[in-house]
């Protein structure tokens, strides 16, 4: 094998890691906003707890990763969302006598 196919080879691999992290990455981000919204929806218009005492506790020690989702709050559309950076954005919406369900596009 010469010189030059072995450097391509090498690079090619390096992009196919970088790919595929970035598509874990993106995987993870999701699963942890649709978490916040759903989390976020159920406690504070389900259990009428105070918004800001649910995000202290869902951002503690194991969950440290969700400070990096911005979340909000809406009672009067009965609605919660969750993003990372307008990148992956999940909303959960609260139905009377359904509770809260995340809303896929």
């Amino acid at each position: 094998m010469t010189r030059i196919t072995r450097r391509r080879v090498a690079w090619l691999a390096i992009g196919v890691l970088l790919l595929a992290a970035g598509v874990y990455v993106v995987r993870v981000a999701s699963i942890l906003a649709a978490y916040k919204a759903k989390m976020l929806c159920s406690e504070v218009l389900l259990a009428h707890r105070d918004p800001r005492a649910v995000l202290a506790e869902l951002e503690v020690d194991d969950l440290a990763a969700l400070r990096y989702i911005s979340a909000s709050v809406d009672p009067s559309a009965h609605t919660a969302m969750a993003s990372l950076a307008g990148l992956v954005r999940h909303e959960a919406v609260y139905r009377d006598r359904r509770g809260c369900f995340l809303l896929f596009a």
